[in-house]
């Protein structure tokens, strides 16, 4: 579905194509595993479908947020929330696709869209990119602001990204009863369990899970660039360090410290 010299966006989500095992690679000191889809490396081979060529008119450094974190939260807001004019939306956890499902709201007439998170360079970011609500979860209840912010009534939808299991939980707390709704694209650590009152479901409110925001990749990356080039999503923000490849560790440390938001590590290609 590709020819030789296309640019292409590599996708960890199944898309069209021959599905191939795993790549390994054979080095001097012994084989080298890799997964369906190998990054930090200059080259690598992948399966058909894991990739889609990249839409025209969309940059290099812009079509590498396409592979993950944009699908996967542009893919629940699309695919599964698809929000109700004039309806309200907490998204809960600016990471990077935190952002993206935010960003992607931009396409909708929401009522109020509400950021939570702890960092408040990355809730100061939300504002920049269409939220009209921010709560620092370290200075304050989140919950309790929720209510305030929405007189006691909660939100229709709750977005879960934050990666940590009580957050799910407590999401359902936020959530109107009889139409409320939970979807969290998050995934805490193996064995974390969520609590949830079984009151809540009785009520009325619902909860989901995603797996990469039910995307298609060859039918949800046009999608997602089309809002792009029009305006809608403002990916370029989220660019704001590049790094080599050597300098790679340097970048995931940056990132756990909130000095970037999306690192991008730009590789050599030596023939």
């Amino acid at each position: 579905k590709v020819d030789i010299g296309d640019n292409v966006i590599l996708t960890w989500i199944k898309g069209v194509g021959c599905d191939e095992k795993n790549t390994i690679y054979n080095d001097n000191q012994g084989i080298i595993n890799a997964g369906s889809v190998t990054t930090f490396s200059n080259y690598a081979v992948i399966s058909e479908n894991r990739v889609v060529s990249l839409p025209q008119g969309v940059e290099l450094d812009v079509g590498v947020l396409f592979g993950c974190a944009l699908t996967t939260g542009g893919g629940t807001i699309l695919n599964q929330i698809n929000p109700k004019h004039n309806s309200t939306i907490v998204i809960w956890g600016l990471g990077g696709v935190g952002m993206s499902a935010l960003m992607v709201l931009n396409a909708y007439k929401m009522s109020k869209i509400i950021a939570i998170d702890i960092s408040s360079e990355k809730l100061d970011f939300a504002l920049s990119i269409g939220a009209t609500h921010t709560i620092n979860a370290k200075d304050s209840d989140p919950i309790i602001e929720v209510m305030k912010i929405t007189d006691n009534n909660g939100v229709d939808y709750c977005f879960e990204s934050s990666g940590i299991a009580k957050n799910i939980s407590l999401s359902i707390n936020i959530i109107k009863k009889n139409s409320g709704k939970v979807y969290f694209a998050s995934h805490p650590p193996k064995g974390d369990m969520i609590s949830i009152d079984p009151h809540d479901l009785i009520s009325g409110k619902e909860i989901y899970g995603t797996w990469g925001g039910n995307c298609k990749p060859d039918r949800d990356i046009p999608i997602l660039a089309k809002l792009y080039l029009d305006g809608s999503l403002p990916l370029k923000k989220m660019i704001e360090k590049i790094y080599p490849l050597d300098d790679i560790n340097q970048a995931l440390l940056d990132m756990k410290e909130y000095k970037v938001f999306r690192p991008l590590i730009v590789m050599d290609h030596i023939i």
